[in-house]
């Protein structure tokens, strides 16, 4: 976890999960004193990083197929 993120790759080898309620609570305390609009803004920055990863996950897919 203490891994710069620059150097840090995540596959099936090295994956991880997390509680999704924990996650939760530690992004509304990281956030829970700032303008709603950086809210969002930063929740649509993590949404985009996540469909990447699904996006290119499934086309690694696609790709091993051929």
């Amino acid at each position: 976890m203490k891994t710069y993120s620059e150097s840090l790759t995540l596959d099936s080898q090295n994956d991880f999960s997390i509680d999704a309620y924990k996650v939760f609570n530690c992004y509304i305390q990281v956030f829970a004193r700032q303008d709603s609009y950086i809210v969002k803004k930063e929740t649509e920055k993590i949404l985009r990083i996540t469909q990447c990863f699904i996006r290119n996950e499934k086309l690694e897919q696609l790709l091993e197929l051929v």
